[in-house]
Parts: structure tokens; sequence; C-alpha cells
């Protein structure tokens, strides 16, 4: 549907020169058969500066013209056409593959492609032995930024978190997401890292009780509402004063944003809070809440905003943390331990990812479990780095996640 809302932008409204010029750039091939003629027409009419309108349409044309009166677009949207004819094409050549088997040839046109999406060069830099030993030299004196620490000795030494990476944290409701995020978030704060928590799920209220019942280490149940407060004993309000004191000294280095976002937006705040007070990383609870702009199956729209998610990572040279849903397939089997390909069927997460890891509870699914407290915490994937399980403790009575 998104080439034809392109050829509706064309035939139907008056769009401006530098419009035009934005669909010339559109290759050819990313037009289904039926539709790459008439694109065509309209192409050779604008760069002969000839009107492009409805006349373009031929009897042949009968599909199109159908489709053409079925839909609605708008040249603002023009982009996000664009942008949504390039994943359309994507799909086509991924079956394709799936009906005929491996092609390398087709295998690297989508590898282009996705490159593009994701916003990357597609130059070519050619480097003799000799470059590659300037390079590195280079690189010992001018060195990337450290990778993110969370203070987590054993966690920090499998998982380098570095600028760029798209770190996905999976699980089943019940696993301890939130708490292992919030956890982190608030050791990443405690080592220097600046970043921002953007919510879609949690309160503010949520948030706050959270937060102090982890730095006070009392209760949460007992943080709810005034009742319980007020039940308090003595040394409590002492604990949640001392809480309060080392979160103040831990101000500038981590906030929280609550509410509805698409990665656009996100985007839009990340920007401006790199400028003004620098930004090493974001955490998302959790990207399949986010909106997207793409009209079609949530496959699809997952497919966007992971792509979406990789592209901001880049762009702003930031780590990306977001947390995802698995689906009730892991129910299924005897082991629920999940693995990276649960991802599969929830757009292109898997693939973008530089680092995939997925949280399992026993205690969850067995009630006479010899260890209530374990939570594992399984990295599925690691671009730069190995495969392992490193064991959490997951203290439910005040939501934290602690190495052992």
């Amino acid at each position: 549907m998104s080439e034809i809302k392109i050829l509706y932008c064309l035939l139907v409204l008056n769009l401006s020169r530098s419009e035009q010029e934005k669909i010339l750039e559109i290759p050819n091939k990313f037009f289904s058969d039926e539709a790459r003629s008439v694109f065509l027409r309209c192409k050779e009419k604008i760069v002969n500066n000839e009107l492009v309108d409805i006349s373009v349409i031929t009897e042949k044309d009968n599909k199109i013209a159908q489709k053409l009166m079925s839909i609605e677009a708008y040249a603002e949207r023009l982009e996000l056409y664009i942008k949504e004819l390039k994943q359309d094409y994507l799909k086509r050549k991924l079956q394709l593959i799936t009906e005929a088997g491996t092609n390398e040839d087709m295998l690297n046109e989508i590898n282009a492609v996705r490159d593009e999406l994701l916003g990357e060069t597609t130059t070519v830099k050619k480097m003799s032995l000799k470059n590659i030993v300037f390079e590195y030299y280079k690189n010992i004196e001018n060195p990337p930024k450290d990778p993110i620490k969370t203070g987590w000795k054993k966690f920090d030494r499998l998982v380098q978190m570095q600028a760029e990476d798209l770190v996905i944290v999976a699980g089943r409701p019940g696993m301890g997401k939130t708490a292992f995020i919030l956890s982190k978030a608030l050791n990443i704060a405690k080592t220097g890292g600046k970043g921002i928590f953007f919510s879609l799920e949690m309160s503010e209220r949520q948030i706050i009780n959270r937060i102090m019942s982890q730095m006070s280490r009392v209760r949460l149940d007992l943080l709810k509402d005034r009742n319980t407060y007020s039940q308090l004993p003595d040394e409590a309000y002492g604990y949640l004063n001392i809480a309060s004191a080392k979160l103040s000294e831990l101000d500038e280095k981590l906030s929280f944003i609550t509410g509805n976002f698409t990665v656009n937006k996100i985007l839009e705040i990340c920007k401006v809070e790199k400028e003004k007070n620098g930004l090493d990383y974001i955490i998302i609870d959790y990207m399949q809440l986010l909106g997207s702009s793409v009209k079609g199956s949530r496959y699809e729209q997952i497919t966007d905003i992971s792509i979406s998610l990789k592209k901001l990572a880049k762009e702003l040279g930031i780590v990306v943390i977001a947390l995802a849903q698995l689906s009730r397939d892991v129910e299924k089997r005897a082991d629920r331990r999940p693995q990276q390909s649960d991802l599969r069927d929830s757009g292109q997460i898997e693939q973008d990812a530089s680092i995939i890891i997925g949280l399992y509870r026993d205690a969850y699914y067995n009630e006479d479990t010899e260890d209530p407290e374990l939570l594992e915490v399984n990295v599925l994937k690691n671009r730069d780095g190995e495969l392992g399980t490193i064991h959490f403790n997951f203290i439910g009575k005040i939501q934290e996640v602690t190495e052992r």
C-alpha cells in the first residue's frame, strides 16, 4: 500500500519540486511489477518538467486505478511512505528467500537496504595492511568511550555495553524485568553514567515507590499509601532519610520520564538532553508499548520500532537498553528459559540487537524451588563477547536485583 500512497501523492496532490525530487531518488526496483510502469511514466514527466497527474493512468492500469480510489495520502507524510516502501521491498525479498532458498546476491541486497534504513553509510572504505597498522595506533591514542559500567563485576566482565549498541532485556511477565532494569539504572548512576529512563508501563508514583524501597530497603508494600506509611517502625524513617540524601547526590545522573512515546519523540528529548547535560544511555520499559507510524501488522510495527531504536543509538552515539516482552510460546516448553529464537516473531529485534539478555526465575513457575531468590540472567547474544549465565538475587519485597 505504501507504493500506492506515493503514486497518490504524485498523481493527485500538487507536490513541490523538492518533494518530486525525493521521489526521483527512489530506485525503480522498490515498486512491484504492476506499479513500476506507472512510476516510470511519472519519473519521465518529472525529468521533462511536464505536468504529472491522473492522466498518466491508462486502461492497462485498472488495478492501480482501483487502489488509488480506495486510499488517501498526504504530502507531509511522503518521507514515511518512502520508508514504508523500503520495508515492503525487504519483506518481499525475504519472502522470496524463504520460498527459493538462500541466495548470496539477494542477501547482500537485503543487507544494503537494511543498512540504509538504519542510517548506515553505503560507502566502502578500502584499507591496506599498512593502513590497518596506522589506524590501530591512532585508535590507541584516541580510544572510544569506555563501556557503560553497572558495578556488577561479573556482568561487566561478560557484557560490554558500548555506544551505539541496542541492548534487549527480554522475558515473560513476572521474571523481574523492571526490577532488573531499575536496579541496573541506579547502579549505572552510582558509577557516573548519565541516562534517561522512559517508562511506558509504570506511573510516576510507582517509580518513586520502587526507587525509595530499593534505596532504603524498606518493604515496597509499606510505602504504597498513607496508612501503611504511618505504621512504619521508627528506624524505617531514618533509612528513608538516608536514601533521600543518596538520591540527591545522584540527581544529575538519572532522570525518569513517564507517558506514551514514539521513537521520534524519544529522539527529540534525547537530542536536547545530550546537548545540555550529556547522555550515555537510555532505558525503555518496554519497547512493545512504543507507538509506531507504520500502519500494518504488529510484526511490521515492531520491525519499524526495532530499526528506529538502532538508528537512534547510532545517531546519538549512546547505548539504548530496551525491555521486551516474550510471547506465550515460551510457556509451551518444558524448559521455560528464554532463547534468542523466542524473539524471531517480534519484528527484527533479534537481528538489530547487539546484545540480548533473557531473564528467568524458577520460583515464578515452581513454588518448591530450592533457591526462591535466584534470577538467571542469560546472555543469549553478545556481538563483541561471549555468551553465558550470571546468577543474581531477586529480592521481591523491595523489588531489587543484586549480583551474587
